[in-house]
């Protein structure tokens, strides 16, 4: 007689779902191989992209109404209607969170979004006189207990985004009229901030098999983040003309954390884009060399250099990463030299 559960079949995303509960140990995650793609799963993905959209849309909806209509609203109902609408999130996040979890960190996320809305409204109706950085950073301590049990990339990536804002807005509007702080040392520290972050996401998976933390979309947000500020300042001190400590820690600083994050990659779970973003960022800093030494007899021959410079590097960085491409998928049908 046939078990009443022998026809029941476990995907991936139920393996990792068992695996979080503790269900099933952490090495149940390797024995499960990627699903044949199916109507049903081609169908699966078209409504995942419709409720994406969806969401996006009804976002951009909740912006663009307010800007229309800020005028004709009375206060009490520009508060009360995002009140309403985050507490219609927060709902959608708490009565989906067992029959669709997708659906759950969607709502989730919006209520993230409305927290912020209201701090502008808020400080747009009563004029509260904060900094623009006040805001981003108290919105980002609210969402703090929501991020953690979330478990989701997309809310880690929002307060992220908060926390570095927050912090750039703090130079520009405290720390460098008031202290003179310069950009290197708040680049310098956010960069160290994302390559730990970097470095933890990748142990938390290699040691703890966190399921929800695979998807490598947020890895690669991470590593485009830290290179986009080394790299920034590294080209603004390589451009800029004086020389000091400072504009020395921003040249120093951009080369070590590439090190750092090629290093990390190459050796925990490599993957093209992350690569593809610090090779361009090194063609970035070389351009910024190039425009330096080059700055005071800047001519059409100088143009025809760049533009030569600019063909060769992209053309080995792609050839660059095509062999590692065709090196990832021999290693993968051939493991272990088999």
């Amino acid at each position: 007689m046939e078990h009443p559960h022998a026809s029941t079949r476990l995907d991936a995303r139920d393996v990792d779902a068992l695996i979080d509960m503790g269900v099933l140990p952490p090495a149940a995650g390797a024995l499960v191989s990627a699903p044949p793609i199916t109507p049903s799963r081609l169908a699966r993905g078209v409504d995942l992209l419709l409720l994406l959209l969806s969401a996006g849309t009804g976002l951009s909806g909740v912006v663009f109404f307010f800007a229309y209509n800020w005028a004709d609203m009375h206060r009490f109902g520009k508060l009360g209607l995002i009140q309403g609408l985050l507490l219609a999130a927060l709902a959608t996040a708490i009565l989906a969170r067992t029959r669709a979890t997708l659906a759950s960190q969607i709502g989730l996320f919006c209520a993230s979004v409305f927290v912020g809305v209201f701090f502008a409204t808020f400080g747009q109706i009563y004029q509260t006189g904060a900094d623009a950085w006040q805001l981003f950073v108290a919105w980002a301590a609210l969402i703090t207990p929501w991020v953690i049990l979330s478990r989701t990339q997309s809310q880690w990536v929002l307060w992220i985004t908060l926390v570095q804002a927050g912090c750039w807005l703090l130079w520009t509007q405290h720390l460098h009229p008031i202290h003179d702080l310069r950009p290197e040392w708040v680049s310098a520290a956010l960069t160290t901030l994302l390559l730990a972050l970097i470095a933890a996401r990748d142990l938390l998976i290699e040691r703890r098999n966190v399921a929800w933390l695979r998807p490598m979309w947020g890895r690669t947000i991470l590593v485009a983040a830290a290179t986009l500020q080394s790299v920034g300042m590294f080209a603004f001190d390589a451009i800029e003309a004086d020389v000091s400590f400072t504009s020395f820690l921003g040249l120093v600083f951009y080369p070590a954390s590439a090190a750092a994050i090629s290093w990390w990659v190459w050796h925990h779970d490599r993957d093209v884009p992350s690569i593809a973003i610090v090779g361009c960022g090194a063609i970035a800093a070389g351009l910024s060399i190039l425009l330096r030494i080059t700055t005071d007899s800047f001519d059409i021959g100088i143009i025809f250099l760049v533009g030569f410079y600019l063909v060769v590097a992209f053309s080995l960085l792609v050839a660059g990463l095509r062999h590692l491409n065709m090196l990832e998928r021999l290693e993968e049908e051939f493991p272990h030299g088999s």
